[in-house]
């Protein structure tokens, strides 16, 4: 009967350790695709959804509908969803916006990102939000996302193509092409020279989809305007 006690107490103690794989397990209805954190450099901050508050990002950490990483100055990270990653650039603020077994939403509200998209499947979707509009990935591709300061959006495709929706615009942008999306409520459409990022070095690594992937890593322009959320 002594032992009782320190028995519960171990159970209650072990009950509240929680593994980071079980925040996805215990959900109600988890779905089968969750994305992890591959790659991280730098500075990066982690936020679980539906919590104010900022934790470090820790590498191949579980992330799921509603969290948010950062990445401050001269820090990059990785996220890997299946067939997909998403590259962060620095000072670049991302919110997985929803996540299920056949689509990825991704809310970019300052910085840059790169997507590549080894496969889409039929009946999968993927979607870029920002704040001058919406990007609809159409094929397996890479494309490249950059929102500057004053919430104007840069978005260029090396290979692929995907759709714009900026207000009342509709737009496809195909391989080697870029446009530029400014406003809201009436959003503007112009075409860009694409590239102009100054490439520093090709990093080449194993992927676990049994191909070799090929990682440029790039000087992205600074944009002076851009904090590190709160």
């Amino acid at each position: 009967m002594i032992l009782l006690p320190v028995v519960l107490l171990l159970l209650s103690a072990a009950t509240r350790a929680v593994s980071p794989l079980s925040r996805v397990a215990d959900a109600d209805d988890p779905p089968a695709r969750v994305a992890r954190i591959s790659y991280l450099k730098g500075s990066v901050s982690f936020q679980v959804s539906g919590d104010a508050g900022w934790s470090e990002a820790t590498l191949n950490y579980p992330v799921t509908t509603g969290d948010r990483l950062y990445t401050d100055q001269d820090s990059r990270a990785e996220l890997q969803v299946g067939r997909f990653a998403v590259r962060f650039s620095e000072s670049t603020d991302l919110t997985l916006t929803n996540l299920t077994d056949d689509f990825m939403q991704l809310g970019l509200a300052q910085g840059t990102i790169r997507v590549s998209v080894y496969q889409l499947p039929s009946g999968d979707s993927i979607e870029v939000d920002t704040p001058s509009g919406a990007l609809s990935l159409l094929e397996a591709g890479e494309y490249r996302v950059a929102v500057a300061s004053d919430s104007a959006t840069v978005v260029s495709v090396d290979r692929g193509s995907l759709d714009v929706s900026a207000g009342d615009v509709r737009e496809t942008v195909q391989r080697g092409q870029a446009v530029r999306l400014s406003g809201t409520n009436r959003a503007q459409v112009a075409d860009v020279t694409p590239g102009g990022a100054d490439i520093r070095r090709v990093e080449c690594r194993a992927r676990p989809l049994s191909q070799l992937v090929c990682i440029r890593t790039v000087r992205e322009p600074r944009h002076p305007g851009l904090r590190r959320p709160r």
